[in-house]
């Protein structure tokens, strides 16, 4: 899991890397008749940043879980923000891919050809955002089930110094 978490981190910050660019660098050199085009496309980037940064902000907070068992801090909780944060930047790469999807079909009705490279280019964003969401569910159960396992100890570990009144 820590492979697949520190790839997610990867992945988000060159998401957030990529939408920089495409959102200071090339649609800012565009002329208003142009801008009203591609408003939309800011509107998208700008999600893209803003949920790619809360996703990088949750796994870096996160990342203590899956480490030794000194490390884990549970008394210390993770604001439920990480992960509305981490799941936004997934939901927002599924639906990349589902527009994606979308435009290789539509292209499709229209004689257009389907490539390697349109397919590869919609599992760029479907398989990170399956992992991502499936890394998000199997965290927060563990981080119960931590919880869960350290009240027990503590509760077996109180029962002979508990004294009788």
């Amino acid at each position: 899991m820590r492979i697949l978490k520190i790839l997610l981190i990867l992945f988000s910050v060159v998401v957030f890397g990529l939408a920089c660019y495409l959102f200071w660098f090339e649609l800012s050199r565009r002329n208003d008749f142009q801008l009203q085009i591609y408003y939309e496309a800011f509107i998208y980037l700008g999600i893209g940043i803003l949920s790619s940064v809360c996703s990088v902000l949750y796994h870096i907070k996160s990342f203590r879980y899956y480490r030794g068992e000194s490390r884990w801090n549970l008394d210390k909780k993770l604001p439920k923000f990480y992960f509305v944060g981490a799941y936004s930047f997934y939901a927002f790469l599924l639906f990349a891919a589902g527009s994606l999807l979308f435009t290789m079909i539509r292209l499709l009705e229209l004689d257009y050809g389907f490539s390697f490279k349109d397919f590869v280019s919609i599992l760029i964003f479907l398989v990170p955002g399956i992992l991502g969401f499936i890394e998000v569910s199997v965290l927060i159960k563990r981080i119960r089930r931590l919880r869960k396992e350290r009240e027990l100890k503590n509760d077996i570990s109180s029962i002979g110094n508990e004294e009788l009144s």
